[in-house]
């Protein structure tokens, strides 16, 4: 029993240490990715006025759908790297 502990303690050591440097960038991505979609939709919905006068439905659709898929990519590679 000490010996299996002596083989498969490091392994997991080992394992969760790789895990983590590959995900802990696609953790921050979705952090950063989630704020910017929060600061597209609130500066849309607080200027929803000056939206519509100047015609910018669009663009402001275009552009949180951009920061969405990003926040989409980043959480579906953290999730199953």
């Amino acid at each position: 029993l000490a010996l299996v502990s002596m083989v498969t303690m490091p392994i997991v050591v080992w394992r969760s240490v790789t895990f983590q440097s590959r995900v802990r960038p696609l953790w921050l991505a979705i952090q950063q990715s989630l704020a910017e979609v929060t600061q597209t939709a609130d500066e849309a919905l607080n200027g929803i006025r000056v939206v519509k006068a100047f015609g910018r439905q669009k663009e402001a659709q275009a552009r949180f759908d951009a920061t969405n898929e990003e926040l989409y990519k980043a959480g579906f590679g953290a999730q199953f790297p």
